[in-house]
């Protein structure tokens, strides 16, 4: 009897361990006029994070596969942030100019518009443009591509071995009441 109690505690303390881990709070940023990059969270819709920037206005803001928030500036200039500390990390000029929307696409490259509607694709490790292409967007269009890394979420080895622990000691007390 003992231990199915202590079977019964071990799966609600895996299963909280896991609930927990699993949840991670998920920051929606946005840039200002006052040059300042806020960080709410969409949970609770409380500000988590605020800090100084070059941003122009209105400027587009993508999170780079380097996890930088990158964002335009009216000096056509891309900077990219690291949000945990809220320094500029990276820096490379785009000839974009202000209030440019970015986007990521599935080659890694970083994506504006210009005024002329002319797409541009830049790897931000190098800070060089890679991809050029006509387009019929306006200027200060917005862009979005198709999410093409989708990430599933996968528990965490600790939390794997700790629910296979719950899961032998349920096995032995059954077989031991069986016995």
């Amino acid at each position: 009897m003992r231990s199915g109690r202590l079977a019964r505690l071990l799966v609600f303390v895996s299963f909280f361990v896991f609930a927990a881990s699993a949840a991670q709070a998920t920051l929606l940023y946005g840039s200002s006029s006052s040059a300042e990059a806020f960080g709410f969270d969409v949970t609770t819709g409380t500000l988590a994070n605020t800090f100084n920037t070059a941003l122009s206005p209105g400027a587009g803001l993508a999170f780079g596969p380097d996890g930088l928030l990158y964002g335009s500036s009216s000096s056509a200039e891309a900077f990219g942030f690291d949000v945990r500390t809220g320094t500029l990390a990276n820096t490379f000029s785009t000839g974009l100019g202000p209030g440019v929307d970015l986007a990521f696409g599935p080659d890694g490259l970083l994506y504006g518009i210009s005024n002329s509607g002319v797409a541009f694709g830049f790897d931000v490790t190098t800070g060089t443009l890679a991809n050029t292409f006509n387009t019929a967007l306006s200027p200060g269009a917005g862009l979005a591509l198709e999410p093409f890394n989708a990430v599933t979420p996968v528990p965490e080895p600790g939390n794997l071995a700790l629910f296979a622990v719950v899961i032998a000691g349920m096995a032995f007390t059954r077989r031991r009441r069986s016995a």
